[in-house]
């Protein structure tokens, strides 16, 4: 799992959100940002763009930091999954498929 620290802060902005906290309690997502910023490797923000832009500008550090470090993008966000022909997009299904093939 590859973090930065602008994708670590992006989760902590996610978790604010009215729809999540009804979701999730707070300490459990201060939890879970906590394990993703331990457990994360962390890398530098990309300096370049990914060779392919998505319909959502948001959404093109993230395929610029996969890009960078050779890494899978796992989403459901279709307007990412639409470039699965050009990155390494996967479903979180597809990812989980693919770890336990690879165990």
């Amino acid at each position: 799992m590859i973090v930065s620290e602008l994708l670590v802060a992006e989760l902590g902005h996610t978790m604010e959100y009215p729809k999540i906290q009804k979701r999730i309690a707070p300490e459990k997502a201060a939890a879970f940002i906590d394990w993703v910023s331990e457990h994360g490797a962390l890398t530098d923000d990309p300096t370049d763009p990914a060779p392919v832009s998505s319909l959502d500008p948001d959404d093109d550090y993230v395929l610029a930091l996969a890009f960078k470090c050779r890494a899978f993008v796992v989403t459901g966000d279709q307007h990412l999954l639409g470039l699965r022909n050009d990155l390494p997009i996967l479903t979180p299904a597809e990812f989980v498929t693919k770890l336990r093939e690879q165990s």
